[in-house]
């Protein structure tokens, strides 16, 4: 009888043990799912991706040529619907020679007047949305442009550091020229310099950019891209795998 209380205890103790490990183990559990949960959102809003359309909206609200233009607009339709109710749909009858004929005649031309007005200050709000779109395209097509030639800039930079090192060890043991080392480390002294200056282009753009569209983070956003650029043929690839192979 005691041996069975002695068990149950023991029994008793292992299951208090090991609910207290799958407690602790739920809660690191809970814990990882947490903290990949945040990880995750915050490398979805690193990675957020601004589209031309959702850019042309922003440049649009932002463009103060395209509000003035609007605000213009308003002004000219309450214009249009003072002279059309000063007008008040009678229009002039007879030769307009008399008083009253020739005031309705003068209601009348500064009423197509307006709406010649109008029409024009439409169409300028079109082309100037449309030019606005157009532009903003253009600085992500420029920005994509700009972090290609980057990364392959970045691409160069490694080949002909590569190609210094290996220059500099052949040069140590009299396998090449000093005028020969030299070259190599002037091919690397030039990319580094494109590099500073693809960086400041690239800073310049962001800008540009950020003004089109009114905010001052658009380097966070992966732009949208469908410029088509021409593939590496197959023997530019085959002559470049040689060079720095060689």
């Amino acid at each position: 009888m005691k041996k069975n209380r002695r068990i149950g205890f023991l029994l008793i103790i292992v299951l208090l043990f090991t609910s207290s490990i799958l407690n602790a183990e739920a809660i690191m559990f809970e814990k990882e799912v947490f903290r990949t949960t945040i990880e995750i959102d915050e490398e979805r809003e690193k990675n957020l991706i601004l589209t031309y359309a959702e850019a042309g909206q922003m440049a649009l609200k932002q463009s103060y040529t395209l509000k003035n233009q609007q605000e213009g607009l308003k002004k000219i339709e309450a214009q249009r619907e003072s002279a059309a109710t000063d007008l008040g749909g009678v229009y002039p009858s007879g030769n307009g020679n008399g008083a009253e004929d020739s005031n309705r005649l003068n209601l009348l031309k500064r009423l197509v007047s307006i709406d010649t007005s109008l029409e024009l200050a439409k169409k300028e709000i079109e082309t100037t949305k449309e030019k606005t779109i157009f532009e903003t395209k253009a600085l992500m097509n420029e920005l994509n442009k700009l972090i290609a030639e980057k990364e392959i800039t970045e691409m160069k930079i490694k080949i002909a550091k590569s190609k210094l090192d290996f220059a500099r060890i052949k040069k140590d043991k009299g396998l090449i020229s000093e005028y020969t080392f030299q070259q190599e480390e002037e091919t690397y002294k030039k990319l580094i310099n494109e590099m500073e200056i693809s960086d400041k282009a690239i800073e310049t753009n962001y800008i540009k950019l950020n003004n089109q569209l009114g905010i001052n983070n658009a380097e966070s956003y992966i732009l949208e891209n469908n410029t088509i650029y021409a593939p590496v043929e197959e023997n530019n690839l085959d002559t470049l795998v040689s060079r720095v192979s060689s």
